[in-house]
């Protein structure tokens, strides 16, 4: 057995190594805009004697802000405030930051510039903005002060090298605190697996799913055509991890014709261990590598596998994955953001926490109630009933709640009527000629911002209970209802049944294609996980065939000038299953054809 020589590292069950990033850093800015990132679109109005408002922002992973970063606020306010005694305050992370007078002389749109400390900027921030508002002789029944979304935050920082932790992850690969588009550069399998392929696609899939935002994946050919931070998965065989060796912490190994990993003791890790590396590139721009790997492909799936569950115990880099962890799929129509599958259930199954209705948004709330693609509501059964909190600045001795569902008016109710002390349950039908696939619940509190109190607000509670029975079913195949969440693939949103059929390439084009088709479906699904499967033709088992939806890549003659074809049609090998094929000219345009086919 012969091995290269390398540095000699500890050997415990799992090895989980610490690294120090490096101080390099350089000063730089970036500018936070209301209207663009944080998805303000509209003024932020500050209505009565006393209200507030709030907004998240954060800073990406490597900053360390310094001094000179800034909030530029344009404000306006109605023109009969007393300006003795009327004030905008705005506090971040609950320090206060200023205490300006609202007067003549920000009347109409002013820029107010405020420092940001350094010392109170994190990586998740919250800015509080609360006005004390009092009429001027001329006495107006309305009076607010507005914050407008051309309003921006300036940061000054300077840029650190990330702290490598496999608990982090997927920063430092993506920052999900990052407002710049999310980019990743995935290297190119050398023959693929199938395994290898799958591993690769789940991993994508499953970080694009929770970044919330469209993810770029970059196929590239070798380690120095990569452009940030760098994926890699695969084997010995499959990867070149040679041009890796002095960055990894383990060796590499000789064994006849192969290359084999173990540690420099010479002992070869496990066929079916999983090995999980991160480092950094060489070179003097910091950018970092997650490599999955293992002496099989088995290997590489159960370390990916590992990955997508998380859940390391200490901080490190490096880790051996001897046993499998399985990933419990989802049930039908159980969708993110959708009503759950059951006929009953409270809109804390939809992931729903408290939502406030207060001046900020005029007292009013829309809720979108949205039904898979199959969904037919019966004739019988609908109702709700909607459970509401108020603060201890709610006076609702005269205020009353507006119900509507897709524009038609519901019920006008009195919150007296209703309330046991601070809370109100309010028992509605619904017409079920009403429902729709996508269905908007609007509720407005008239009289609430009027009431006695300094700040009222209500809070919808997630213990909210609808009734809604539904049947379900669908004329299929039907290429227009793939819009929704791939459906009927994404019957089960995590795609535990449906297998991504490549054809066997030799050239990476293929690869490429399914690594694009798996950030196109991170973004598509309503899902926040995916477990679905990768296999070449010839490994399709009659198992795997009968008990699987499938989307195949095919390569085929087309019409002249088409980009790709698409075609559904139902399985031949179980009348329940569909087949979705997706046919372009050549291997190298078949990349081009699934980014036209799901834009």
């Amino acid at each position: 057995m012969k091995f290269w020589t390398r540095k000699a590292w500890l050997l415990v069950t799992v090895i989980l190594v610490l690294r120090t990033p490096s101080a390099e850093s350089s000063a730089a800015q970036y500018s936070i805009q209301f209207k663009e990132h944080l998805r303000i679109s509209n003024d932020l109005k500050l209505r009565g004697a006393h209200s507030s408002s709030s907004l998240r922002f954060t800073c990406e992973s490597t900053w360390k802000p310094i001094s000179g970063s800034t909030l530029h606020l344009f404000i306006d306010h109605s023109p009969d405030l007393d300006g003795s005694r009327s004030f905008l305050s705005v506090t971040l992370n609950y320090g206060v930051l200023r205490s300006l007078r609202l007067d003549d002389h920000n009347q109409s749109a002013t820029e107010v510039t405020i420092p940001l400390p350094p010392a109170m900027l994190r990586p998740e921030n919250e800015i509080v903005f609360s006005v004390e508002q009092f009429p001027g002789a001329r006495y107006s029944s309305e009076i607010w002060t507005a914050i407008k979304p051309s309003s921006f935050i300036n940061i000054q920082y300077e840029e650190n090298r990330p702290a490598l932790d496999l608990r982090l992850l997927p920063s430092p690969l993506v920052d999900p605190y990052s407002y710049r588009p999310k980019q990743l550069s995935v290297l190119l399998p050398g023959r693929p697996s199938s395994e290898t392929l799958e591993a690769t696609a789940l991993l994508i899939a499953n970080y694009a799913a929770n970044l919330g935002e469209a993810l770029t994946v970059r196929a590239v050919r070798s380690i120095d055509a990569a452009s940030g931070h760098l994926l890699i998965v695969g084997t010995p065989e499959e990867q070149p991890l040679r041009f890796l060796e002095s960055q990894l912490p383990f060796g590499l190994f000789q064994v006849g014709n192969k290359i084999r990993l173990g540690m420099n003791n010479q002992r070869l890790f496990e066929a079916q261990e999983g090995i999980i590396a991160l480092t950094q590139r060489p070179g003097r721009i910091f950018s970092s590598i997650l490599l999955v790997t293992g002496n099989s492909p088995g290997a590489v799936s159960i370390a990916a596998r590992k990955l997508i569950v998380g859940r390391f115990e200490g901080p490190g880099t490096f880790a051996r994955i001897s046993q499998d962890v399985r990933i419990g799929s989802l049930p039908p129509r159980e969708w993110k953001g959708f009503l759950p599958p059951n006929n009953h259930f409270m809109l804390g199954q939809m992931g729903l926490k408290e939502l406030r209705i207060d001046s900020q948004n005029d007292f009013s709330l829309s809720l979108p109630l949205l039904a898979t693609p199959d969904a037919q509501f019966l004739e019988y059964g609908h109702q709700m009933t909607l459970a509401f909190r108020f603060n201890s600045d709610a006076g609702i001795e005269n205020t009353r709640l507006d119900v509507d569902l897709n524009g038609s008016m519901l019920g006008r109710f009195d919150a007296a009527q209703f309330s046991t002390g601070s809370r109100t349950s309010i028992h509605l039908k619904i017409p079920a000629r009403l429902l729709r696939r996508q269905n908007v619940l609007n509720m407005t509190w008239r009289g609430l911002d009027s009431a006695l109190g300094k700040d009222p607000s209500a809070w919808l509670l997630p213990t909210s209970e609808f009734d809604l029975p539904r049947d379900y079913r669908s004329d299929l195949p039907d290429l227009g209802l793939l819009q929704y969440g791939l459906f009927p693939f994404g019957l089960r949103s995590d795609f535990p049944d449906t297998i991504l059929v490549a054809p066997d390439d030799s050239g990476g084009e293929v690869a490429a294609a399914v690594f694009e088709f798996a950030a196109l479906l991170g973004r598509l699904a309503p899902s926040g996980r995916f477990a679905f499967g990768v296999r070449h033709p010839a490994e399709l088992s009659q198992e795997a065939r009968v008990s699987s939806h499938m989307i195949l890549f095919r390569i085929g003659a087309l019409p002249r000038g088409a980009v790709a074809a698409i075609q559904e049609s139902i399985s031949p090998w179980n009348a329940q299953k569909y087949l979705l094929s997706i046919t372009s000219s050549s291997p190298a345009a078949l990349h081009n054809a699934i980014k036209t086919v799901f834009s």
